[in-house]
């Protein structure tokens, strides 16, 4: 990935940092964000796909998925290149 890539993901970072004030989002922010189902994410999870997670335990009762804003802005710039 060129410099331009990262100074463009770089940007994302920024941009929603500012908007969520959280390094990290949840499922239904990451929807939001993309544009994509919370359905679509999850079977991208079942699947081992897409924009990588982090799971909150089951010992501390509860499965709650996090997604790095750095990996959802990666993901978006990606995306984008993609459709050129």
């Amino acid at each position: 990935m060129g410099n331009m890539h990262h100074e463009e993901i770089n940007t994302y970072v920024h941009m929603l940092f500012r908007k969520f004030n959280s390094l990290t989002l949840s499922a239904e922010e990451v929807a939001n964000v993309t544009q994509r189902s919370k359905a679509s994410l999850r079977r991208d999870r079942e699947d081992a796909v897409g924009i990588p997670v982090t799971k909150l335990g089951p010992n501390s009762g509860s499965s709650k998925v996090l997604y790095s804003i750095y990996d959802v802005a990666k993901f978006v710039v990606e995306q984008k290149s993609k459709v050129r």
